[in-house]
């Protein structure tokens, strides 16, 4: 994948995806020769609200090193920071689409299984892995919080008319897999806004994710406690409070 090198038409015949939940940012197809494998067609992307002096809301058009920025980079960053496998096996394509214009796309191993919202119940072994996995998220953005750089986690908290709870996970199988396992299936957008947790309170952040985690433990039907992701947020919340009180800036190391 280079600038400047997009591929005509890269493809070999598409298919509508009509199964399970379609997020807003991505045009999602698959192949029709391979149904185990899915086409992400990045549609939009969010600009960088931080950074940008733009005032729209979307891009709908953006070029290779946006695409690499806010795309390929987060996942590289996710997979070698513990969530790899977690993440269905993908390749980042800069194509040209039907239109000609030039854009990004993932090509990503198909998950079929149960969407976390639908999951009425879970094995103790999946609990493990949710477990891990969510322990991992409060670890990543604890480092970020005393970095000061930029907050890259996997976007996963839904609020709902019934309250919080986890979303963009899916319990399920990609082709060549024995066994069901937890995994991440919406890749964008990952880049938390400083501005949330600078003016989230603590109190609303522990009321969120102690739901999330109580949620979890009751679809583990008593027979598995989230005691790592418990302590994991709990040092997420000792750092957010120091990042709040330095105002994110990056945390100054001791001199002895």
């Amino acid at each position: 994948m280079a600038p400047g090198m997009a591929s005509e038409k890269p493809f070999k015949l598409l298919e509508e995806f009509t199964e399970g939940k379609i997020g807003g940012f991505a045009l999602i197809k698959q192949a029709k020769e391979n149904p185990d494998v899915l086409v992400k067609d990045i549609a939009i992307l969010r600009p960088d609200v931080e950074n940008s002096k733009s005032g729209s809301v979307f891009l709908e058009t953006y070029d290779f090193d946006t695409f690499k920025r806010e795309i390929v980079d987060p996942i590289k960053f996710l997979q070698e920071h513990g969530f790899e496998k977690f993440i269905p096996a993908l390749e980042p394509v800069w194509a040209k689409d039907e239109d000609g214009e030039e854009k990004g796309f993932l090509i990503m191993k198909r998950v079929r299984g149960v969407d976390i919202e639908d999951l009425e119940k879970m094995s103790p072994r999946i609990a493990k892995e949710f477990d891990i996995f969510l322990s991992k998220h409060f670890e990543i953005e604890s480092e970020a919080f005393k970095s000061g750089g930029d907050i890259i986690s996997p976007d996963i908290l839904g609020l709902t008319e019934t309250g919080p709870m986890l979303s963009n996970l899916m319990v399920g199988k990609v082709s060549g897999d024995k066994e069901e396992h937890v995994y991440l299936v919406d890749l964008y957008p990952m880049k938390g806004s400083k501005d949330y947790f600078l003016n989230t309170s603590l109190e609303k952040e522990n009321e969120i994710w102690a739901s999330v985690i109580s949620d979890l433990e009751s679809r583990a039907s008593g027979r598995y406690d989230f005691l790592s992701s418990r302590s994991a947020f709990k040092k997420y919340l000792f750092e957010l409070e120091n990042f709040k009180k330095r105002g994110g800036h990056k945390a100054e190391k001791a001199i002895f």
